[in-house]
């Protein structure tokens, strides 16, 4: 009788153990979407951006944000909250590298999904083995470009001359040029003031 507990026992372990492992991940497939969307990633990427990023792992509640991080060149130069659980947050492209290397490592377990428009990861678990506890992480991300290009103020200013068929001097009609002289200056605000002058000068 103890023997057959014994059995049943380990009957019961091993198969609760295969059904909580998923299927083995498909690796040709993720990296086709990683080459892509990495790629869409590159050609849409602005010089600096914002990201939020949510972590998903066994550690301090502190660690789990979400976090605001603003990167320029690649660099993190903003934390937000900066309470020191947010340093070791990875960038957009350093997100992209975790994934490459799980594809290489062939992970036990790992899912992403990507941006449509802009490619980079919105959600990303990985789980380098099914046998330890503990070390699996993932994110949520959201991004929004940053367009520091300003639309450049012109002030533009000159002289347009146009010949009048006539005009009336003293009772005459006679042919006159008509100048019209537009000066313009920028307001530090960017906006532009402009002045208009007219002239008539007697061509007879």
């Amino acid at each position: 009788m103890f023997v057959k507990l014994i059995l049943l026992f380990v009957l019961v372990a091993f198969t609760t153990g295969l059904q909580a492992q998923p299927d083995a991940p498909d690796f040709v497939s993720l990296q086709a979407e990683l080459d892509a969307n990495r790629a869409l990633w590159d050609a849409s990427k602005t010089e600096a951006y914002t990201m939020v990023i949510s972590r998903q792992c066994f550690c301090v509640v502190e660690s789990l944000g979400p976090f605001t991080l603003t990167v320029v060149e690649d660099e993190i130069v903003e934390i937000e909250p900066d309470n020191g659980f947010g340093d070791d947050l990875p960038t957009v492209d350093g997100v992209f590298d975790q994934i490459q290397q799980a594809i290489v490592n062939s992970v036990a377990q790992l899912t992403v999904t990507y941006d449509p428009a802009l490619g980079y990861p919105t959600t990303v678990f990985i789980d380098q083995d099914f046998q330890i506890a503990d070390e699996e992480i993932g994110y949520e991300i959201s991004v929004t470009l940053i367009n520091d290009e300003e639309p450049e103020t012109t002030c533009d200013a000159g002289l347009v001359t146009r010949r009048l068929p006539f005009s009336y001097r003293r009772g005459k009609r006679v042919p006159m040029d008509l100048t019209l002289a537009i000066s313009c200056r920028p307001f530090s605000d960017g906006d532009c003031t402009c002045s208009l002058s007219i002239a008539t000068t007697d061509t007879s």
